[in-house]
């Protein structure tokens, strides 16, 4: 078993309501324990985070409170040189934001992945889920989206890899300005080079 911690502070520029704002977390806390048995890992983790926020009312009224952001993550894998599967859930969660009904953020998602190795070949295939819960940030929402990749080890820690995704029109998560109206789905094609040095 491996335990780990870290602790320090995070700056952010975020944008909100198309405006740009300055994020400073007073303190930011990690902690995971990861268990490796054989070909398969497990890792669980948790990051807490407070940073001071203000939020304007009206003109002359501006909210100001402590944003408390908790993260709990799951995740698991299976590698046996040939089979590889990868999981992982993870939750964001806040108290509501005082004299609202609701949090800054709250989400919920979870991805699989499973590929099996040919020689320097690595077929992949990738489903993801992403639930927003209703909060200032966003409104609830299920976006689903699918890939397919395939990796090419050109040499040792080169490789090249290709991809197909297809995420939902309303997905902010892909798309720096999302159709919210829409659920298409949208082909996005991408082509890399992964290297370790």
């Amino acid at each position: 078993m491996r335990l780990q911690s870290a602790y320090g502070t995070t700056s952010a520029q975020v944008n909100f309501n198309g405006e740009t704002h300055s994020s400073h977390s007073n303190y930011t806390f990690n902690a995971s324990a990861s268990l490796e048995y054989g070909n398969f890992l497990v890792r669980i983790a948790r990051t807490r985070s407070n940073t001071p926020a203000a939020l304007p009312v009206t003109a002359t009224d501006t909210l100001a409170f402590n944003l408390q952001d908790r993260y709990d993550t799951v995740g698991a894998q299976y590698d046996d040189g040939r089979a590889i599967v990868i999981g992982e859930w993870a939750k964001r969660s806040e108290p509501n934001v005082p004299r609202l009904p609701f949090p800054v953020a709250v989400s919920t998602q979870w991805y699989l992945a499973g590929g099996w190795r040919f020689g320097k070949f690595t077929p992949m295939v990738i489903f993801g889920d992403f639930k927003p819960g209703d909060s200032l940030e966003e409104p609830a929402a299920n976006l689903r989206t699918w890939s397919v990749n395939l990796r090419y080890d050109v040499v040792r820690n080169v490789a090249l890899k290709a991809e197909i995704s297809r995420p939902q029109a309303n997905d902010d998560v892909y798309w720096v300005n999302p159709n919210i109206q829409s659920q298409e789905r949208i082909n996005v094609y991408s082509f890399g080079v992964d290297f370790v040095f």
